[in-house]
This record gives structure tokens, sequence and C-alpha cells, in this order.
């Protein structure tokens, strides 16, 4: 009868087996299913609430005793071995177990003729960095192995814990303790609890640590759109007909600017200035203009600053009215904000093939002001209620405000001068396109024009309009050398055939000034410089093309230097 009973027992037991893990694969989610016919007692062989026959316990082995078919948190046995290494058991009472159970869903396939890259697709993995060591984890719970965590450099704190890591069909795995490590990926780092353990066999990361380190995105619900058609591309003519209030009338910041003044300069009053004869209808009628605008408005009471007009004509023939502050200007404070150049806005438009910019009409006039932009006139004495063109700050002042509300601000743009969607602009004297950016033709041609020099006043002009497409002028420093000989104090006004021969050069070296590519942070530099008896150059390079030149004349205490020495300050300079 003992041994029938063994006999019987083992067929349960290879019966339970062979099913046993498909109704603990199906155990979880069969919990959180319906809950019809769930028993209202706990099952004294798992310790938890499930249907009939849904037992996870099944096939399990007790770590505790070593018999089959319940976990050791619900085990009524104390196990220990005695000296032949078998286990020896005694009758206790029924003992509630503290310990945390951590479940470890490693699933594999039952498809025993899946090729190995198949069953590699299927399980996820990622690599990385613990503490500078690169560790390949699975994504699930997460788990260190032992001897994984020995390699890790540095002393590391290991925090007892009472967790148990469960797998999958109830075996447990237990735990050393918990590591807080710090676990990077390309992009993101985060602190992490890893349990540590002797008998796992793989690094494991969890839910929680996917999540944070951005390798799995949780999505709440998945909605099905049917695809839309593309939208052609707007239209300069579609843009102005959309948003036609954005381009009509004068629009206007939120708030006041205040003009800080120093107070212990003296306020001054200018007299009026001579209006010429040919333009005094036109002035009076752009006054007139202007106050019906609310730009101006007449001063009748006494004002400590007056300041002096200044009409110049606009390309369309209009008269633009501004300030002559020169005065005021010493008593203005500099308002300090970051202005973007041309260089900063260059080295972002790597890549960049369709362009677009947009004029703020009459932008300063869109701020409003308190007081002290008082200037005469023929007809009495008028105050600008908007920020005019010349005050000091003027410039600060409106890239701030474009900074701080650009958007919902009612800020107005200019129709005549939109460049929209369109492969090459000009911005600031400069032409950009998708190959790079070269200088404008509208000013190359302005300089070749220009006469031959007569003195030095006439020489002064000429090359200060040169130091503007310097950037594209390879050794501007050693072409411009003869002729800044002639601005010296002690050298006479005396114009040479090599003089005219250094000129002709220069020009010539503007009108075939090379496209500057765009600055790329993701590729190599090459830097090239050379230095000269007149001067020093540089050229900075990605991919074989010019990102900019630089160049300056050498001292006169330079020029004395040996060649070497000359090669040593290149390299400094540069």
């Amino acid at each position: 009868m003992q041994t029938s009973h063994v006999v019987q027992d083992t067929a349960v037991d290879a019966l339970r087996k062979a099913t046993g893990q498909t109704r603990a694969g199906n155990w979880n989610k069969n919990k959180m299913s319906s809950k019809r016919h769930v028993t209202t007692t706990l099952c004294h062989k798992c310790g938890n609430k499930h249907e009939p026959r849904q037992c996870p316990a099944y096939a399990a082995v007790c770590h505790k005793c070593g018999k089959n078919n319940h976990f050791s948190k619900v085990c009524k046995s104390s196990t220990e071995k005695n000296g032949n290494g078998n286990y020896k058991t005694k009758k206790v009472q029924n003992l509630e177990s503290e310990i945390d159970s951590l479940y470890i869903g490693m699933i594999g396939s039952g498809n025993k003729n899946k090729t190995a890259h198949q069953a590699r697709d299927t399980v996820w993995h990622e690599t990385a960095t613990v503490r500078g060591v690169a560790i390949k984890f699975k994504l699930d719970t997460n788990v260190l192995p032992m001897h994984m965590f020995r390699q890790l450099p540095g002393p590391i704190r290991l925090r007892p814990t009472k967790t148990v890591l469960i797998a999958f069909g109830g075996a447990r795995l237990p735990t050393d303790g918990v590591a807080s490590l710090e676990c990077r990926t390309a992009k993101h780092k985060a602190i992490l609890d890893f349990h540590v353990s002797c008998r796992a066999d793989r690094p494991i990361l969890g839910g929680d640590a996917c999540e944070e380190l951005q390798l799995v995105r949780r999505v709440e619900a998945l909605a099905a759109r049917s695809p839309q058609p593309a939208q052609p591309p707007a239209t300069k003519e579609e843009l102005l007909q959309r948003y036609a209030e954005v381009f009509t009338g004068l629009g206007e910041f939120p708030g006041v600017h205040h003009i800080h003044i120093d107070p212990s300069i003296t306020p001054v009053i200018h007299a009026c200035r001579n209006v010429p004869l040919s333009i005094m209808d036109s002035l009076r009628e752009t006054l007139k203009d202007l106050q019906n605008r609310n730009v101006i408005m007449p001063v009748n009471e006494p004002t400590e600053w007056v300041n002096s007009l200044v009409a110049t004509k606009k390309k369309n023939g209009e008269l633009r009215v501004c300030l002559d502050p020169c005065n005021l200007n010493e008593a203005v404070k500099h308002q300090h904000y970051s202005i973007p150049t041309p260089e900063d806005m260059r080295s972002r438009l790597a890549g960049k093939f369709i362009f677009s910019i947009l004029d703020e009409k009459d932008g300063y006039w869109q701020i409003k002001l308190d007081e002290l932009c008082t200037f005469n006139t023929p007809w009495g004495w008028f105050r600008f209620l908007l920020l005019p063109f010349g005050i000091r700050s003027a410039r600060e002042v409106f890239q701030q405000k474009n900074c701080e509300t650009f958007g919902d601000a009612h800020v107005k743009f200019n129709k005549d001068k939109i460049q929209f969607k369109v492969d090459t602009v000009k911005y600031m004297g400069h032409v950009i396109t998708a190959a790079g950016q070269r200088a404008d033709d509208t000013k190359i041609k302005a300089i070749v024009n220009m006469p031959t020099p007569e003195d030095k006043q006439s020489l002064q002009r000429l090359l200060g309009m040169t130091k503007f497409p310097a950037q594209y002028i390879p050794n501007e420093a050693s072409l411009t050398a003869p002729l800044r000989q002639l601005l010296k104090k002690d050298v006479a006004w005396q114009w040479y055939p090599h003089h005219s021969s250094a000129l002709q050069t220069l020009k010539t070296t503007l009108t075939q000034a090379p496209v500057l590519r765009y600055y790329d942070h993701k590729q190599p530099l090459t830097l090239q410089a050379d230095s000269s008896k007149d001067g020093l150059g540089a050229c900075l390079m990605q991919d074989g093309r010019p990102v900019c030149y630089a160049s300056r004349a050498l001292t006169d205490t330079e020029k004395r230097y040996a060649q070497i020495e000359k090669e040593l300050r290149k390299s400094v300079r540069c």
C-alpha cells in the first residue's frame, strides 16, 4: 500500500507539472478578470484567493520543507537538515509571513521550431551603464546578479531587504540586498534600486525603471485615425489673406517704457533747425499723419529736454521722422540686454533649406513711452508717445520686448518686406541660402563703385566699408596693408601705382568672395593659419569648405619679430 501510494503521488505530480505552467501563467490574468466563483477563503497552498483549480502553487517546490504543491509562506512545517543531508520536519503553528513577494514575469516561448533569431526578437534587451560598466538588461524587474554587482567599481552599500523575488511558477530567488545605483542609457539617467541576488542569471530592468529611463512609454488609449490628405504648403498670398489683421495698422507692445536718465547730466534744449523748402510740405503732412496715428502729440508746457528733428527719405519716397538726441543719449543709461548677432544666427542654420523673414512694421513705434522725447519743429514742440529712432537704448528695449511678448502681443508686420518660404533671403547685409552665407551683392557693388581715394578721409571711408564683408575675404589684413600705411600720422599723402594695385586687388577679391558654409557642431573642424610680414590670417573649415575667415595686421613691433616668432604669434592669435 505504501508503494502504491508513492506511485500515485508521483503520477499526480507529473500531471500537475505538465499543466502547472499553463495554470500559473493564467493566474494573474484570471485573478483580474471576472470574480465569479471566487473562493471566499484563502487558499492554504498559495495564500491567495482564486478560482478553483487555478492555484499557482501546483507543481511548486517549497523552499522551506522541500515538499511540493505549496509555497513556503504558507508552509506549516519548520525545516532543517540532519547529519545525513535529509530534511527533518516538525509541526508548528500557522505563521503569517511578513516577507513581501515580488513576481518576475519571465515568460518563455513554447514553440520549439522557432529559429534563434526569432527567439531573440521576443525578448527586449537594452544596454545601460551602471557606475561606468555597460550591462545588457532584460526589461522586466530590477534584478542584478551578484557576480555583476561585484564587478562594479567603488564601495557600494547593500541594504538588507525582506523582499523575495518570485519567478514564474512560484520559484523563489533569495535576495542578498538592495543597492541604489546610477543607471544611464544613451539619453537619460536615473538612480534605481536593484535587487541583488546570487541566484539570478541575468540582469533585469523593471517597468518603473524603463519608464524613468524613457525606454518605454505608457499609452492610456489608442485611437485609429484615417489618413488625412496632406495640406499644400501655404504661400505668401495665403498667409497675407489668412492673417490680414497682422499686416494692417500699427502694433502695440504691452506696458509703457521709461527711459532712465543720469540725474547728474544737465538737460539741454535744442533750437529749431531749418527745414529745406523742398520737403517742408511733406514734413507738415507727415507730422499731421503721425499725430492722427497717436505717434506724436503737441507739447505746450515747459520741458527739460528738447531734441532736434531729422527727416530722411525712405526708398518709397516717404519721410522718416527721427530725433537727433545727441545730448540726450549722453544722459540715457545703457540698458543691457543680449542682442543676437548675425554670427549667432548663422550657427543655427546648418541643414536648413527654406527660410522666412518677417519685418515688424515701424517696430520702435510699437513701444509706448512716458516722456523725455520732445522735439522742436517750425510748428511748435511735439513729444513722441512711442519709442523713436535714435535713442541709445532703443535696440536693447526693442529686442527685449520681442523676446518677452512675441506672439499674442498685437505685433504688426510689414507685408511689403516679408520673405516667406524661399530658398534665398537677404538678412542684415548677408544673403542666406541652403549652401551657406555670402555677402549681399548690393553691398559689394557699392564698395567696388567707390572712386579712388583723394585724401586720408576718403581712404578711411573706403576701408571702413570693407570691414563689414571682411569675414568673406581671406587675408584681408595683408591686402589692405599698403593702403593703411597712408593713414599713419607721420606719412604724407602720396598715391602711388602700388596703392592702385592694392585697391584693385581688394575689390577683385570682394567680387570673388566664397560662400561660407554653416557651422555644424557634429562635424570635425580644421583650422588653417598663416603669417606674413604684414599680418596674420586664419580660416576655420569643415568638410573642405570655409566657415569663417579672420585676420589682423601686425604692429610695428611685431613686424620686427623673427619669422618663427610670427608663426607662434599666429598660433596664439588663432
